[in-house]
């Protein structure tokens, strides 16, 4: 602000970083678990984790470059969010993703028309506090899948977590994670 390098920046980077990184986790999660459709899983991951990779590099002298693509990237990887969760029955998911598409809008058109910019730091507070509140709601719903022993080939079991040995837990999550599926876990 006064031309001077602020002294918290190295923690400001390191908890942007961190952010980003369980961020782009979220949405690989959530292609994996939640996406039914093979395109729009794949489109979610690589446009929201490139998103994330570019949001990293804010800090840099490319700022609004990284500012515009990164917004670009996420905004594809949120409409494919979005149209998962109205494919569902998570209604006030639904809800607060149309609040969240609106305020990040209203960040953009401030920020880029720098119309009321006085007013962006607290728009942008309050988008980051919604935003996270979304990802956590859908992050519970992840946990859920998870925890009734879902398997992204064969979908929900009715097999309970709490009742399979730590073996069998292992087995499908490198199932999940090596994309082999339909592997019998005994």
């Amino acid at each position: 602000m006064n031309g001077q390098i602020n002294s918290a920046r190295p923690f400001a980077i390191s908890a942007m970083t961190i952010l980003c990184f369980s961020v782009s986790v979220f949405f690989y999660q959530f292609a994996e678990i939640i996406t039914q459709n093979n395109l729009w899983k794949k489109t979610i991951k690589v446009t929201g984790i490139l998103s994330m990779i570019f949001a990293t590099l804010m800090f840099t002298d490319y700022h609004n470059l990284m500012t515009i693509v990164s917004s670009l990237f996420g905004l594809i990887a949120v409409i494919g969010i979005i149209k998962e969760i109205y494919n569902s029955k998570l209604f006030n998911l639904k809800i607060t993703g149309v609040i969240c598409m609106i305020l990040l809008g209203m960040n953009n058109i401030i920020y880029y028309s720098t119309e009321f910019i006085e007013w962006l730091p607290l728009i942008q507070k309050i988008t980051f506090l919604i935003v996270l509140i979304w990802i956590l709601g859908m992050n519970n719903e992840i946990r859920k899948k998870i925890k009734i022993g879902y398997n992204r080939v064969n979908g929900p079991t009715s097999t309970n977590l709490a009742v399979i040995d730590k073996l069998t837990i292992e087995k499908l999550m490198n199932n999940l994670v090596k994309g082999k599926g339909k592997k019998d876990l005994s």
